[in-house]
């Protein structure tokens, strides 16, 4: 189950951390990044599989 959580959020996790305006130093934006992961997560491990 982890194997399948990291391969859904590592791209989406390197998008965003891989944009100049990320600032990993603004708390703000660490916030809304972790809730943003939670919910896409969370999300993903609720959809069945089709």
């Amino acid at each position: 189950m982890r194997d399948k959580l990291e391969t859904k959020t590592s791209p989406f996790i390197t998008a965003i951390t891989s944009n100049p305006r990320w600032i990993l130093e603004d708390q703000l934006m660490l916030h809304v990044l972790g809730f943003t992961l939670y919910g896409y997560a969370f999300g993903v491990g609720r959809i069945p599989k089709l």
